[in-house]
């Protein structure tokens, strides 16, 4: 699976937009604050039961927050379904964001606009760690909603 490499600057720039999140607080009603990101990048859909391999698809995010992100795809996810982000930065190391599916709307356009919130990240210094047994027994057991 491909995964995401962020330069410097960009791994810098996305490092402040998380703090200037931390310092404005709330706005327009939302828990947080969320940023315009335009980047394309790979998640990886974790099985289910009815589904028993996992696949990594590609995504065009357009904002983040401290919470979660929200992005473009064509595939239909499901509600409380997980993905994970493996995040790679291009002076080495990065993670793993284990992130879950709060709303899949379908677009007049075509394909789906997606919004997750963060549950938990692992660190990925190599760019070799797997995703953790916990992670997937969540995924395995989490009750999916039809949105």
């Amino acid at each position: 699976m491909s995964a995401t490499s962020l330069s410097k600057v960009e791994r810098k720039q996305i490092l402040q937009i998380i703090e200037n999140l931390k310092n404005e607080g709330e706005s327009l009603g939302r828990r947080h604050r969320r940023r315009p990101v335009q980047q394309v990048m790979w998640l990886k859909r974790l099985p289910r039961p009815e589904r028993p391999r996992s696949a990594a698809f590609r995504v065009h995010t357009e904002d983040v927050s401290l919470k979660g992100m929200g992005f473009l795809t064509r595939r239909r996810l499901q509600e409380n379904e997980y993905v994970v982000a493996p995040l790679q930065f291009r002076e080495g190391g990065g993670m793993l964001v284990l992130c879950l599916v709060r709303f899949c709307r379908q677009l007049p356009e075509g394909g789906y606009r997606v919004g997750t919130e963060f549950e938990e990240t692992l660190a990925d210094p190599t760019g070799t760690t797997r995703i953790p047994q916990g992670w997937l027994k969540k995924a395995w057991s989490a009750e999916i909603t039809t949105s």
